[in-house]
């Protein structure tokens, strides 16, 4: 029986190590080819370790396209959509898991359905809308937008999380006197810390990846990292700078993984949430 465990652990543990190495490898190498000379990315046999690892690169890549600007752009809108989004989420899935109102179900699915459009069917209203309100390439106008896209999906994750949160908690806060904001804010927010972490990676990933509403919705002052890398690509018609593609490629991955290592904890109590009932 020992032996066989011993076994099991050795089979868990090789699968773990090649499932890990193909998922981080493209990651290492898209690392690796930013800090890689040009004339050296195709060279046969593969160098899978930097001889002589250079910076240029990065050097090229914001001598190239304008990022200063466009990492601004990025970092302005994902704060205050996070923020907002996740804010008016908590608020809507309240009302979805605490207040029973008839056709709450019905509300939650259309919510959800909303989602599930493609986003080629909305493009065209969604683009004269904007012209309307004039709000094409602005800021704030690109930031409803990933609002509007996280909101219905975030919603339907923290209703599922808040039906397993005992109402009683609330009524004794409101015995002792607590508003509403004030058990939001301290009765249900500190709970909800990890589902809020979980969402949080999730929809940051999101935005640092969304590119269809940078394309159509900013022209030249809301540009975002993502319509970088389509900037990289036109420079040459005659060649693709995979260098300076990786380099920026890098600078959107550097993010992501630090966000990850800050909410590792709360992320993985937020996955596990779900699993285990006391």
């Amino acid at each position: 029986m020992k032996m066989g465990k011993y076994y099991n652990k050795i089979l868990i543990w090789f699968f773990t190590a090649v499932i890990g190495i193909i998922i981080l490898l493209p990651v290492y190498w898209i690392i690796l080819s930013s800090i890689t000379p040009r004339d050296s990315l195709f060279k046969s046999p593969i160098n899978y370790i930097p001889s002589n690892p250079t910076l240029e690169n990065y050097a090229g890549l914001f001598a190239s396209i304008k990022l200063g600007p466009m990492l601004y752009n990025t970092g302005v809108i994902i704060f205050f959509t996070l923020i907002l989004s996740t804010f008016f989420s908590m608020l809507a899935a309240y009302a979805f898991a605490r207040i029973d109102f008839k056709g709450s179900t019905t509300a939650l699915f259309f919510l959800l359905a909303s989602s599930m459009l493609p986003p080629a069917t909305t493009v065209i209203p969604l683009f004269q809308l904007f012209k309307v309100l004039r709000l094409m390439d602005k800021l704030e106008g690109l930031t409803f937008l990933y609002i509007g896209m996280l909101v219905p999906f975030t919603t339907w994750i923290m209703v599922s999380f808040l039906k397993q949160l005992p109402i009683s908690l609330e009524e004794a806060a409101w015995v002792d006197g607590a508003g509403f904001f004030r058990t939001m804010f301290s009765i249900i927010f500190p709970l909800m810390k990890p589902a809020i972490s979980t969402m949080l990676i999730i929809n940051f990933i999101l935005c640092m990846n969304e590119f269809l509403i940078p394309l159509i919705f900013s022209l030249n002052k809301a540009k975002t990292l993502t319509m970088g890398m389509l900037q990289i690509s036109t420079i040459s018609p005659y060649l693709v700078p995979w260098e300076k593609i990786s380099g920026l490629s890098t600078l959107m991955l550097l993010p992501i993984i630090i966000f990850i290592v800050i909410f590792e904890k709360q992320i993985m109590e937020g996955l596990m949430a779900g699993g285990v009932k006391s």
